[in-house]
């Protein structure tokens, strides 16, 4: 086992890449937690359920298109399928424009996201999470299904502020 000292520690921080904190907990998708991708492919399937490797191929298809990558080698679901809301927005408008993205065009609702900690349904993480949201009541409550539970459910109007259009 190498022994861990500060020189090796400087040495990683200088190397590692950094998410800035302020990021941390706008990254969804990671493929660790692939509720993104999952959503994605739900809506570009028009509502049909995918399988876990279903929608790994979308997140393997944006990796190769951001990142160059041609080889499935040189992939990383964990690292490099995670985006940012911004992200997840220029991905769905760019599929839309070019025709790749068919979710759009429908009645499915729209992928939203939201923070954990904010929305009762959920165990507190402090990490963001995907879903469908199918429409929104008159009491201003959302009527979701998560993809990657295969759940319906109902947000309370309270939580609601909390959940973000993602893209349509």
């Amino acid at each position: 086992m190498r022994k861990l000292t500060k020189q090796s520690l400087d040495e990683m921080a200088r190397t590692m890449n950094v998410i800035p904190e302020s990021e941390l907990y706008s990254v969804i998708g990671a493929y660790n937690n692939d509720c993104f991708w999952r959503c994605y492919a739900y809506m570009n399937n028009g509502g049909n359920p995918v399988s876990e490797a279903g929608a790994a191929v979308y997140a393997y298809n944006y990796i190769a298109n951001v990142y160059g990558y041609t080889g499935i080698n040189n992939l990383s679901l964990t690292n490099d399928a995670s985006m940012t809301i911004g992200d997840i927005q220029k991905f769905i408008a760019y599929e839309t424009t070019h025709g790749n993205y068919l979710g759009g065009n429908s009645n499915l609702g729209y992928i939203a996201v939201f923070n954990t900690n904010y929305v009762s349904n959920y165990a507190p993480g402090n990490s963001s999470h995907a879903v469908i949201v199918k429409s929104k009541n008159p009491d201003g409550s959302l009527n979701i299904y998560d993809v990657q539970l295969n759940t319906s459910m109902v947000i309370s109007a309270n939580d609601a502020q909390h959940v973000y259009e993602a893209m349509y």
